[in-house]
């Protein structure tokens, strides 16, 4: 029993003989990463705040320009299991990146705080933020000196649903928001980024996209469609005035088949607006949510080949007048529209009286004879 004890202890002892520069690269690496570690916990306390987070430990590797990739297992904002990897460079932190747990929950104030709590500015105000966020991933990258912020980029996405324009038949759900702002601290900074989104137009299937903006009600949230029918796109906007409006559509348009839809809807307005193709040329569709009665607007810009006589008898004489240019523009109600409305190229200022019902705009050539 005595010679197995010291054989033992032989073996230990010079097993550790046999590896001192594996021991000694161990209390390098472990001296390393301590300074990485104390470095790291001097960022996160500038950008989070020192009872945001708790950091116990690091990994890093050396790299070939000399510097180090860390990587860590940290809690964040209250959220554990986030997993942090980073760069370190000549006894500095030169930029790291956070990846929460899927479905993480936290408060959106935690990240707006993180560019003086102006991200809110860029984004719509019907967009929702009450219930939390969940952030996917952010990084944050450093100057040569200090550790205030010179890149902030994010990705968020949003359990909630978001009505853009606070109509309940359009409802985006899937949200996400990508956010890249540079000097974040700084009044100068610039913020640019992108909203996506799976939305339900009535029974209609979208895919929202809008573009972070410093005008964020004015700016457009955009979709588009490859076939609609005219009669579903009514019932899905204006469900509750669609069956008023079709009476006053003429036959020939009710079934209207659309094509290549591109929709715009406007928060700051409540409208929403639709071009499209079609058999009969290209149509317009304008809805604006309005306090008191919706206002309705659907424009059709029939192309040369078009013939009056389709809609009516009545009409057959127009059938041999040149009236290239014609827009017909059917209304739920008496309301002024500009040459802008029907041809955005336009630089004429004109305006137009439109009366409820069907309405006709043209510039007729008549014939030299006459």
């Amino acid at each position: 029993m005595k010679k197995l004890v010291l054989f033992s202890l032989l073996f230990c002892y010079f097993s550790a003989q046999a590896n001192p520069i594996s021991f000694e690269r161990k209390k390098i690496t472990q001296a390393m990463n301590e300074e990485v570690l104390a470095e790291f916990k001097s960022a996160m306390n500038t950008v989070f705040g020192a009872g945001k987070y708790v950091m116990d430990a690091v990994d890093s590797k050396k790299r070939d320009d000399g510097g180090r990739d860390v990587t860590a297992t940290i809690s964040l904002f209250g959220k554990g299991e986030v997993e942090l990897s980073g760069g370190y460079k000549n006894k500095k932190i030169e930029s790291f990146e956070v990846e929460f747990p899927e479905e993480a929950t936290i408060d959106f104030n935690l990240i707006n705080q993180l560019a003086d709590n102006k991200i809110k500015e860029y984004l719509p105000s019907s967009f929702p933020m009450e219930a939390g966020i969940w952030v996917k991933n952010l990084a944050i990258s450093f100057g040569a000196k200090g550790y205030i912020p010179t890149n902030l980029s994010a990705t968020i996405g949003n359990p909630s649903a978001w009505e853009p324009i606070g109509i309940g038949s359009l409802k985006a759900d899937g949200i996400e928001l990508n956010l890249e702002i540079v000097n974040p601290k700084l009044a100068s900074r610039t913020v640019t980024g992108t909203i996506s989104a799976i939305a339900k137009l009535g029974e209609i299937d979208l895919d929202l996209s809008y573009i972070v903006s410093t005008n964020p009600d004015n700016n457009a949230i955009t979709a588009s469609i490859e076939k609609l029918n005219l009669e579903n796109l009514l019932n899905a906007v204006a469900s509750g005035d669609a069956s008023d409006f079709l009476s006053l559509i003429p036959d020939e348009f009710k079934d209207l088949e659309l094509s290549k839809g591109t929709f715009s809807i406007i928060p700051l307005q409540k409208e929403l607006k639709m071009t499209a193709e079609s058999s009969i040329g290209n149509v317009l569709f304008d809805y604006k949510a309005k306090s008191g009665a919706n206002r309705i607007i659907l424009a059709m810009s029939p192309p040369p080949s078009f013939k009056f006589s389709s809609l009516s008898e009545m009409l057959k004489p127009l059938d041999d007048i040149d009236m290239q240019g014609s827009h017909f523009i059917i209304s739920n109600k008496q309301t002024i529209i500009e040459e802008k409305f029907i041809n955005s190229s336009s630089t004429e200022d004109a305006k137009y009286n439109v009366k409820k019902g069907l309405n006709l705009l043209s510039n007729i050539a008549l014939p030299k004879d006459i």
